[in-house]
């Protein structure tokens, strides 16, 4: 795994010297419908307007090849109390004939798309939709120059003359290089501190650890049911298959403590980003917001968004804490700068290093070790992420947890 990382650093220093433009054309996707591509110097993105809009393909490059991601990217809603409405369509016919998935995909509900801006540093395409009775639906893509993250917005407007209250359901499935083994992909999932998750319809709830915690597990869990959910307690999670990283992260101004189900089946991981159920007066509209992110993955999980993926493991040595910070820069920002705190349990900062003297340009990865000498067991981190002035990010550190 390690030597994958490293490869990945000389890989990209070697990719990355030469920025590339924002583009996006319209071709044909394999099997013949029309597409549209979106690229740029580290990721290609296929969507199938014709085809519910969705992003069919998400390809991270390399050298030679692209490492791709097959992220069938649908989006429905749920009727709280009254099942499932999935495109005119209320069918929850359980996973093993993938009765409900199958009446998104293959009902092929066709959406018009436009390319709204077209330059060297961004591209975005909308798409819209009558999505169901009751709502109109629009989703902006858009890319940027040097960044591997996919912005996803996806606004939804009541245009039935009553109140309309829904839970919005953002389903995503996924399969590294077409035809990964799931018994070899592994997931990291913050999850807040909780026993019983309660139940979404027929979604089974996994017992969880009692602290906020990230659970580092495979995919496939023996002792669960085929579906399981989890409330998080931060705006991200990430799959892991080899030396590829999928990750999610919702806007955090639109995080609420969403929840996230996972469905397996023997080749495909299918997910979904779970949103508070939302009232929509008549002609109201609310977008909800997140981004798909390709990375190489640095070993563990510990921190995710639109900046940097980070793995944090933690030791002892001559009686102060090190931290030994691995990570990849996802997005493309300047002067970009990581800084890591020690607090007491109460929160109170004890000490705080910076590493931003070390780290690479926009897509490489990057090692550093911290030494804390005021922190102790059982200190709290915290990572604050920056661009010169301006704070882009603050979170905690959670402790990761085997399961």
């Amino acid at each position: 795994m390690m030597k994958k990382f490293l490869l990945a650093i000389v890989l990209f220093c070697a990719i990355m010297s030469v920025s590339a433009a924002c583009s996006v054309k319209k071709t044909e996707y394999s099997d013949g419908q029309p597409a549209l591509v979106m690229e740029n110097s580290r990721i290609k993105v296929v969507i199938l307007p014709g085809s519910n809009g969705r992003i069919a393909e998400l390809a991270i490059k390399e050298e030679d090849d692209e490492r791709h991601f097959f992220p069938e990217v649908v989006f429905s809603t749920v009727e709280v109390g009254n099942g499932i409405s999935l495109v005119g369509k209320t069918n929850f016919a359980g996973l093993e004939d993938w009765g409900w998935e199958e009446g998104l995909i293959k009902k092929n509900v066709p959406y018009t798309a436009e390319i709204i801006k077209n330059t060297p540093d961004e591209v975005t395409v909308k798409m819209s939709a009558v999505f169901s009775s009751w709502a109109n639906l629009e989703r902006s893509v858009t890319i940027s120059r040097d960044s591997a993250v996919v912005k996803v917005a996806t606004a939804l407007t009541n245009v039935a003359k009553e109140r309309m209250t829904r839970s919005f359901w953002q389903h995503i499935m996924v399969d590294f290089d077409r035809g990964m083994d799931l018994d070899s992909v592994r997931l990291f999932i913050p999850v807040k501190q909780t026993g019983e998750m309660g139940k979404v319809l027929d979604v089974a709830y996994l017992q969880q650890p009692g602290k906020d915690c990230v659970l580092d597990r495979p995919a496939v869990c023996t002792h669960a049911l085929a579906q399981d959910y989890s409330r998080l307690a931060q705006p991200w999670r990430a799959m892991v298959h080899d030396d590829l990283l999928f990750g999610m992260v919702v806007d955090p101004a639109d995080f609420r403590g969403e929840g996230v189900a996972y469905h397996y089946t023997k080749d495909v991981l299918s997910c979904e980003n779970i949103f508070p159920k939302t009232a929509y007066q008549p002609g109201e509209k609310h977008v909800f917001r997140s981004e798909m992110i390709a990375a190489y993955f640095p070993g563990r999980v510990d921190y995710l968004d639109k900046n940097v993926v980070l793995g944090v493991s933690r030791s002892v040595a001559d009686g102060k804490v090190v931290l030994t910070v691995s990570g990849y820069r996802t997005g493309a920002q300047k002067n970009f700068r990581l800084s890591f705190s020690a607090a007491d349990a109460r929160g109170n900062i004890l000490e705080t290093a910076a590493c931003e003297a070390e780290l690479p340009a926009a897509g490489e990865a990057f090692s550093k070790a911290l030494t804390f000498a005021k922190a102790g067991n059982d200190s709290r981190f915290f990572v604050e992420i920056s661009a010169g002035n301006k704070k882009l990010a603050r979170s905690e550190l959670l402790p990761q947890v085997a399961w």
